[in-house]
């Protein structure tokens, strides 16, 4: 079954069928980043809370750390280099590749012709490597 296609009672089944995502997603969710009023004890509420797209995200994050054959620095350049994009390119959204190329100038350490393709690029670049690494955090442990 594709992921896309699954309904919220599907995508509970695939999670719950596996011990150790099931454990990871209520490890997750039941941290000081979800500000929550009781500890969430099943996939079923966790699911709700999250909303399926949210899950999903999780989901593959999760997937895409467990990749044990791969240094754990290219996992975490991918990721940063991803959400970089995502909090840049909420702006503006022309030229494929420009992010990309942003984010390069920036890991060379020109950050002068970072700011030139995204203003304030340092800034999502920073924002980035904190939310990777937090994000990290809680997927790898």
């Amino acid at each position: 079954m594709a992921i896309n296609a699954l309904s919220e009672i599907g995508l509970e089944r695939l999670v719950s069928g596996d011990v150790a995502l099931s454990y990871r997603l209520l490890r997750y969710i039941n941290t000081a980043q979800f500000p929550l009023r009781g500890q969430i004890g099943s996939i079923k509420q966790a699911v709700a809370l999250l909303g399926m797209e949210n899950v999903r995200r999780w989901a593959t994050l999760t997937i895409f750390a467990e990749i044990g054959d791969k240094p754990r620095e290219l996992f975490m350049t991918a990721l940063t280099r991803a959400r970089f994009c995502q909090k840049a390119g909420q702006t503006d959204h022309s030229g494929p590749g420009r992010l990309l190329d942003c984010v390069l100038a920036i890991e060379r350490d020109d950050f002068e012709q970072a700011d030139t393709i995204v203003p304030h690029a340092g800034e999502h670049y920073l924002e980035s490597l904190t939310w990777t690494n937090a994000t990290a955090k809680q997927l790898i442990g």
